[in-house]
C-alpha cells in the first residue's frame, strides 16, 4: 500500500470513528418544553443561609444565585455563591457552586454540578408533585443526603438539606431562604 492510500486509510478510519462519537441529538422542543416547568428559577436571587456544622455549631452566610436558561432553553444554570456573615456583613467566600440541570425523555432531569472545593457530581432531579420545586440527593459515607427546593407562595426560594442514616429519619443539615431581586 503506498503512502498515499495509508494516509487515505487513516482520515477515513479517523472520520468514521469522529462521527460515531458525536452525541445522539434529541428532540429541542421537547427539551425546552421540559425545561419550562423550572423557568419560576430564572433571575438573580439573594438571602440569608445556615449550615450546620456539627452538634451546637452553625455558620451563617449570605448567599446569591443567578439563574439563567442556556442552549436556547434547554438547559438551566445555577450560580451560587455564599458569603460568611461576620456581625451581619458578608466577608470571605464559603462556598460557591455552578450547576447545570437539563431534561431529555430517556433519564429525565438531571443536575451535574461542581464546587468551589472540587466536589462534583451528576444527580437525578425529581419535581415535586405539586410543581414549583424540586428534591435531588445522593449516598455520602455512613448515609445519604437530599436537597429539596421549594418557591413558597410569598415566591421565596425555600431550601433544605438533610442527611438520613437509614433513609428514614432526616436530620436537616442546611436551609436557605432567598428572595427575587431582578428577573
Amino acid at each position: 500500500m503506498s503512502a498515499v492510500a495509508r494516509g487515505l486509510a487513516t482520515v477515513s478510519i479517523l472520520a468514521a470513528v469522529s462521527s460515531n462519537a458525536q452525541p445522539v441529538a434529541s428532540d429541542p422542543a421537547a427539551r425546552r418544553e421540559a425545561m419550562q416547568l423550572l423557568a419560576y428559577l430564572v433571575g438573580s436571587w439573594s438571602g440569608d443561609a445556615r449550615m450546620t456544622l456539627g452538634p451546637g455549631r452553625t455558620e451563617s452566610f449570605r448567599q446569591t444565585e443567578q439563574v439563567r436558561f442556556a442552549v436556547g432553553g434547554q438547559v438551566l444554570v445555577i450560580d451560587g455563591v455564599g458569603r460568611a456573615l461576620k456581625d451581619g456583613t458578608p466577608g470571605d467566600t464559603a462556598f460557591q457552586a455552578f450547576g447545570m440541570l437539563d431534561w431529555r425523555p430517556e433519564r429525565g432531569y438531571q443536575l451535574r454540578s461542581m464546587t468551589h472545593e472540587g466536589r462534583e457530581g451528576t444527580f437525578v432531579v425529581t419535581p415535586l408533585a405539586e410543581g414549583q420545586g424540586f428534591t435531588w440527593g445522593f449516598e455520602v459515607p455512613g448515609g445519604r443526603t437530599r436537597y429539596t427546593i421549594r418557591l413558597t407562595p410569598e415566591g421565596e426560594w425555600h431550601e433544605r438539606g438533610e442527611f438520613s442514616r437509614d433513609g428514614q429519619q432526616w436530620f436537616q443539615t442546611m436551609e436557605m431562604r432567598l428572595r427575587r431581586v431582578a428577573r
